[in-house]
């Protein structure tokens, strides 16, 4: 996947799942730090080494070599043991064995010369101390810590560490349970959509995981058409060998028809797919003929788990037993004593056994169960780590670092920051870059290349029949986001309300609400979209992503980047403030990337900046005319407000409030405001009516049936797509936003004046809006030529796949626009290639499927087809449109083409709309 498996949201929610998280790291450091102090120093324990050394003379001097060292945390966790100074009479009789410290005029050679065979005693001296760190080396009485080396060990020795790491533990859950498991289910369908991408998971693979993840209905024994059972028709359970159960590694199963996940985290691809359990048995027992395979599985089961007792064998035997399978597993009589369980370990047999008994079905919430078992683990592993303190050794911090390693396992694949800590292969080189990667400042900002490396031993491979349909879940934003005025101007990028519009959405939603790519205008003209491509993110800002290419290192780099249109290169976001960044254009050779510019100065064409801004996906004709925008003129249209209410639905809260507003609003003003009400049923209309008396006392009510314009419209060539938009199929496939479309235009052309959506809503004169007084509406000039059309500035919508286009929600136009015949032809003649379209309707939960719906409704009846015949019919506002694009987009140097000051004042003449009206998000295009 080139994309990110997760948002920026998703990663600051599984971040948070981290926060406080008990690295043995932290905790050791913050013990040496403590303990320094009360010896009288302070210290940073990660910049301070333990250091053995051994030096001898030279001539006149004294050379020295490095023995061993490390730094205060890492010799904790190591269980460094020094090197004694001492003979044998003073180890006899318990010396100090440190020794004494070298002088400071010691160099550091990378060899020590023997002293002859004259000399008696020791070739070199030894010394063992405390040193800050300095780089080159420096190790003399200005770096030299006051703390002597048999005091550290010591410390080491007698630090009761366990305990203070179980408090430590029993706050992270305390705090973070919750997130941590938002974090593994974020995770197991990133999973499912990196491999349903790869080719590793079937489609009925992933409807598996959508429905046990909770991202679809859990089937029934009913819905599948079965006879009932005892067990459910899905289940996820813990895998649990020879009854030891597995406390992260889930078995999930369809028990209709036999299909078989294994999910083994804390691997690149997790999810392995079998046509039926048994079929997964054996390939687990496949597995455990690798020793090193064997040993990664031990570790996904609790120590007390693993090793025999004197009548029973541990999870390690029957591993090594499966191993081995169809042979016999024997022990050594004289290597194992007591009466433990050997012979052959079939797969069917040892594999989940008795799995109702030792590892039963998770009920309820996947993850919180999962979450619960890990949370179980960690104690577990914790409590087993806890000895007195003279057995406190190496391998007891082998085995902190095991627990936060089992811990972090599920994160990983959204956390590629940890990725390399798992490719190490081993748990000391694990432990070394932990803490550092929970801790660092950019933890959320070095994902880039991280996600797509290959780490642990379980990964699934690619299958002969892999997921034809590449179902990924992805969530978008059903909101039409306007730009912000700023400071008194019109403000981009666009930003919308992105606390509001993420506050409608569950953890899960925003984790995979990822950029949509804006695609190129004419891809074979501009070669610039082969290296750079600009995106929307979730809050409807616009970026620039580029691939750079570095000749002289033969290396590729991905980076967000501006346009610079003084010279028609790119420029890396993070140099913008530099005094001469360096710029990047599109290669002449055919390389992998764009090119560092030479340093000659660039001056740009109009015709080459088009055919970039093309392959950005900006059609913007230069160089821009603003007198001829500015020169714009035409007449008052009239002064009358529509909205429609079709279909045989009661009228909701939503917009109940909205023509209630507006209706107050407008009252004292000069506009006449009517909603066309139908009866198409007869009960329907008679209580939308009461809600509407109740609610709304001063909106204007008429049935739509008796009017004029409507009994036209009804024996028009346009009527059958509104029939059948309020027919769908006998009822399966409505969509009353778009009969609305259909009837609206029609609407327009016969009395003029403006079309309001239903939720749409006008702002109350005198209140403030971004940083401005609202006027009244009485004090706008909406005013267009005859054949023009009065919108509201060009929004984006991300279920719609629209960026920075003219919605449809508010339109104003002069009664017999040929414009709105035009629309409303081109409509039709849509209608006519997709005749199928009222005849099926994807369900709310099948989002891939909604989101194309969506995109074809509007290229059908909604902003996608008004924009397009915008292009066609009226020039100059797809050109004022382009410039607001270009304004969203990541630039330098606009002032090269555009005049920013007038280009403004334009926009707020063109668009008087956006001062007193603001667009509904009730979505009826997606719910009726």
């Amino acid at each position: 996947m080139n994309q990110p498996l997760i948002s920026r949201s998703g990663r600051a929610l599984v971040h948070a799942a981290l926060q406080d998280f008990p690295c043995p790291q932290r905790a050791a450091a913050d013990a040496v730090r403590a303990w320094a102090w009360s010896q009288g120093v302070e210290l940073n324990p990660d910049k301070v080494e333990v250091v053995t050394l051994h030096y001898q003379p030279l001539n006149q001097g004294w050379v020295g070599q490095v023995s061993q060292r490390a730094s205060l945390t890492q010799a904790l966790l190591d269980n460094w043991q020094g090197e004694s100074a001492n003979n044998l009479l003073g180890a006899a009789l318990d010396a100090p064995w440190a020794g004494q410290p070298p002088p400071d005029s010691l160099v550091l050679v990378d060899h020590l010369h023997g002293q002859g065979l004259l000399h008696y005693g020791a070739d070199y001296k030894t010394y063992n101390g405390l040193y800050r760190q300095r780089f080159p080396a420096l190790y003399s009485s200005t770096t030299h810590v006051q703390i002597t080396a048999e005091a550290f060990q010591g410390f080491i020795q007698t630090l009761d560490f366990g305990t203070r790491f179980r408090k430590r533990l029993y706050t992270y859950w305390k705090l973070h349970q919750a997130s941590y498991r938002q974090a593994a289910q974020i995770a197991f369908i990133a999973a499912c959509n990196k491999q349903v991408d790869e080719g590793s998971l079937s489609d009925a693979g992933r409807l598996l995981v959508w429905q046990l993840a909770g991202l679809l209905p859990r089937p029934t024994w009913k819905s599948l058409g079965l006879k009932p059972r005892e067990q459910p028709a899905i289940q996820a359970a813990p895998l649990n060998i020879y009854g030891y159960a597995a406390s992260s590694l889930l078995c999930l199963k369809h028990n209709g028809s036999g299909l078989t996940l294994l999910y083994i985290p804390g691997n690149a691809s997790p999810l392995h797919e079998f046509t039926d359990e048994s079929a997964m048995k054996h390939w687990l027992a496949r597995q455990c003929r690798d020793p090193a395979r064997r040993r990664a599985l031990l570790c996904y089961f609790t120590p007390a788990d693993r090793p025999d007792g004197l009548s029973y064998s541990g999870v390690a035997t029957a591993l090594s037993g499966l191993g081995l399978f169809p042979q016999a597993h024997r022990f050594h009589k004289d290597d194992h004593p007591g009466f433990a369980t050997s012979g052959v370990w079939d797969p069917d047999l040892t594999v989940n056994f008795k799995p109702d008994k030792y590892s039963p079905a998770l009920t309820g919430d996947l993850f919180k169960a999962f979450t619960e078992r890990q949370k179980a683990r960690s104690f577990a592993e914790a409590d087993a780590q806890i000895h007195s303190n003279s057995e406190l050794l190496k391998e007891q911090w082998r085995g902190y670092l095991a627990n936060a390693m089992q811990t972090l396992a599920p994160l990983v694949l959204v956390v590629p920051e940890l990725a390399p800590l798992f490719m190490a292969g081993g748990i000391a080189q694990f432990g070394l870059g932990l803490e550092q990667t929970l801790n660092g400042k950019t933890l959320a900002d070095k994902v880039d290349g991280l996600q797509n490396q290959l780490y642990g031993l379980f990964n699934a491979g690619t299958m002969a029949q892999a997921c034809a349909s590449k179902y990924l879940y992805r969530v978008k934003s059903l909101r039409f986001v306007a730009p912000q005025r700023v400071n008194g101007r019109l403000g981009y990028p666009l930003s919308g309300d992105p606390k509001r519009a993420t506050s409608e959405m569950s953890a899960v939603e925003q984790a995979f609400q990822l950029e949509e790519r804006v695609e190129p205008v004419a891809p074979g003209e501009s070669g610039i979209s082969a290296y750079v491509c600009q995106q929307m993110d979730q809050d409807a800002s616009y970026s620039l992503h580029a691939t750079l290419f570095d000749p002289s290192q033969e290396h590729v780099a991905f980076a967000t980047v501006s346009y610079d249109l003084a010279s028609d290169s790119f420029i890396r976001t993070s140099e913008l403030n530099s005094a001469n960044p360096i710029r990047y254009v599109a290669p002449e050779q055919g390389e992998p990337g764009l090119v560092r510019s030479s340093g000659l100065p660039r001056i740009a064409s109009d015709a080459q900046r088009m055919r970039t801004l093309k392959g950005l996906g900006i059609d913007l004709e230069l160089p821009l005319d603003l007198s001829s925008l500015e020169a714009l003129e035409g007449t008052p249209i009239p002064k009358r407000i529509a909205s429609l209410w079709v279909g045989d639905r009661v009228i909701g809260d939503k917009f109940l409030d909205a023509l209630a507003s507006n209706a107050e609003i407008l009252k004292d003003t000069a506009y006449d405001y009517c909603l066309y009400l139908t009866r198409q049923d007869s009960a329907v209309y008679a209580q939308n009516v009461r809600l509407l008396r109740e609610h709304a006392p001063h909106l204007e009510l008429a049935v739509l049936e008796e009017q004029p314009f409507y009994q036209r419209f009804v024996t028009s060539k346009y009527f059958a797509q509104y029939r059948d938009a309020l027919d769908g199929s006998g009822g399966v496939a409505t969509n009353f936003s778009s009969a609305s479309d259909v009837l609206r235009y029609r609407q327009l052309y016969e009395n003029g004046g403006f079309h309001l959506d239903a939720d749409d809503r006008l702002l109350a004169p005198g209140t403030w809006q971004e940083g401005r007084q609202v006027p009244s509406i009485d004090a706008l000039a909406f005013n267009t030529s005859d054949d023009g059309l009065v919108l509201s500035q060009p929004v984006s919508n991300q279920a719609m796949n629209l960026h920075i286009k003219f919605n449809s929600s508010v339109i104003g136009s002069h009664a017999g626009n040929p414009t709105l015949d035009a629309i409303s032809d081109e409509m039709l003649r849509r209608y006519a290639q997709d005749p199928d379209f009222y005849t099926s309707r994807p369900p709310q939960e099948a989002l891939p499927e909604l989101y194309r719906y969506s995109e074809r409704l509007s290229r059908l009846s909604g902003p996608g087809m008004l924009n397009d015949v915008i292009d066609q019919r009226l020039p100059w506002l797809r050109q004022i449109r382009e410039v607001c694009h270009l304004m969203t987009c990541p630039h330098v140097h606009l002032e090269a083409v555009v005049d920013i000051q007038r280009a403004v004042q334009v926009l707020e003449r063109l668009f008087p709309v956006d001062e007193v009206w603001v667009s509904g998000q009730a979505h009826s295009w997606i719910y009726t």
